[in-house]
């Protein structure tokens, strides 16, 4: 997916997250146990709001 442009990446994150969604919901999964299962992961819960800068993506 190297070469989509800045709308054809919006488009298809906009359909992933609608079906991520669509799957939690069915399975009855809160978007916070997805957040408490990434805080467990490393260790300590996040501010999504304030993040540091991706490099080297």
């Amino acid at each position: 997916m190297a070469g989509l442009s800045k709308a054809e990446l919006l488009n298809e994150t906009s359909d992933l997250l609608y079906h991520l969604f669509v799957l939690l919901q069915n399975q009855g999964i809160a978007l916070e146990e997805v957040e408490a299962v990434l805080g467990q992961r490393h260790g300590q819960s996040h501010d999504y709001s304030v993040r540091k800068e991706i490099k080297n993506y």
